[in-house]
Formats: C-alpha cells, sequence, structure tokens
C-alpha cells in the first residue's frame, strides 16, 4: 500500500456491500480514470465514511493505493445530489449516465472530461425546467462523440425526420458545446424524439454491451 494519501476528484458510479462492513466503490476519477476503491467499515452506523460513499457523490476521495485497488482514508463531498436520489426517475436516469460512464472508464486514463460531463448531466437532472429525455440522449451522444466513437450521421441508416435542419443543427451543438452549457438548452418533443432514435442508433454502433439501465427508463 502507497505510504502517502492521495487526493482525487470524482464521482461514485456504484457503491457495493462487501462483507459484513465495507463497501466497494467504483470512482470514476479526474486524475486516475476510472478506479475500485474499498472503504472499510463504511457501513457501520458509526462510520464517519457512511455519508461519503453514497453513489453519485461528488467530491475529492482521499485514497491510499494498494497492489490492484484503492482504499478511502476519508472524502470531501461537494454534491450528494439528494435531488437525485429522492426521484426514482431520476435515479434510473443517473444509473443510465453511470453505466455509460463506467464503460468508457479505465484506470490510468485521465478521466476530466468526462467527470465534469457526468457532473453536468446530473446537475440538469436536478432541473425542472429541463426535460430528462432530452438530457438522456444530449449525454449519450457527447460521451461517446468524447470517447471518439461517434459515427458520421450517414453511418446511422437515419429516418428523414431525424435529417431536419434542426435536428441536425443541434446534434451538432451536442458534439461541440462546453460542457457547462450542454445541458441548459430545451427543445420540442418532435426534436426530443429524433435525438433519443440517434442516441439509440450511436449506442449500438459503439457499445458493444447491454446497457441494462436503459430497459428502465421512464
Amino acid at each position: 500500500m502507497s505510504g502517502y494519501e492521495i487526493g482525487l476528484n470524482g464521482i461514485i458510479l456504484s457503491s457495493q456491500p462487501v462483507g459484513e462492513f465495507d463497501r466497494r466503490l467504483v470512482i470514476l476519477t479526474g486524475e486516475r480514470g476510472k478506479i475500485a476503491c474499498f472503504a472499510k467499515g463504511a457501513r457501520r452506523p458509526t462510520s464517519r465514511l457512511t455519508g461519503s460513499t453514497r453513489v453519485f457523490a461528488f467530491g475529492v476521495f482521499y485514497v491510499y493505493e494498494g497492489r490492484n485497488s484503492y482504499n478511502l482514508h476519508r472524502a470531501d463531498i461537494k454534491n450528494y445530489f439528494e435531488g437525485i436520489v429522492k426521484d426514482y426517475d431520476a435515479t434510473v436516469y443517473a444509473c443510465y449516465f453511470a453505466e455509460i460512464a463506467d464503460y468508457y472508464g479505465f484506470e490510468g486514463l485521465e478521466a476530466k472530461e468526462p467527470v465534469n460531463l457526468l457532473y453536468g448531466a446530473f446537475k440538469a437532472l436536478e432541473d425542472e425546467r429541463l426535460n430528462r429525455r432530452t438530457t438522456a440522449a444530449v449525454y449519450a451522444i457527447r460521451a461517446v462523440a468524447d470517447a471518439g466513437e461517434c459515427p458520421a450521421v450517414e453511418g446511422l441508416h437515419l429516418p428523414a425526420k431525424c435529417l431536419d435542419e434542426d435536428v441536425m443543427k443541434t446534434f451538432s451543438y451536442i458534439l461541440t458545446a462546453p460542457v457547462e452549457r450542454l445541458f441548459k438548452f430545451t427543445v420540442g418533443d418532435s426534436t426530443t424524439e429524433a435525438l433519443e432514435m440517434i442516441a439509440d442508433r450511436v449506442e449500438r454502433y459503439a457499445i458493444d454491451k447491454k446497457l441494462r439501465s436503459k430497459e428502465m427508463l421512464p
């Protein structure tokens, strides 16, 4: 085990019980990519790690590096995303985003942009003014594009309604907009439906596994 503490900025993608009192976390971090991290004693009622090991928590995680995993020592959580965890539909969407982030996350591969993208998507889920279906399509398209796997429109074999000028302008915006502005636009129902179809085609082209959480989307 490393003899010094490392601070990593990230978001917990999953948090699973291990043994009687511990938790195994998967954290997407800006500095080290996707890491497996054990939080010993986190399930004890008196543990200071109990709140810091909740899924979707965003902050700085202070860890010690082991041979095959990391061990969580403490955490400074900046956002628990209470608005997500208290809302079933929002939680399902967040699980879907986290599953995509997990697919594209690798240990040792810097992931500052994916962390920022996921954080922005989570913030959008808490904004009642935004359509979550649109947010989901935007996140899926941009996550695949940022991984360098988004095909040209011609390769998606889209129906005519998805090739509408407004839809194509929105698609181009999704691919290029700064993350801080990416989720803040609104569109009509027909454009949302077109974006959902594009996102589905992009996922099928790029992701070679079944996204279990997608089947649960509202």
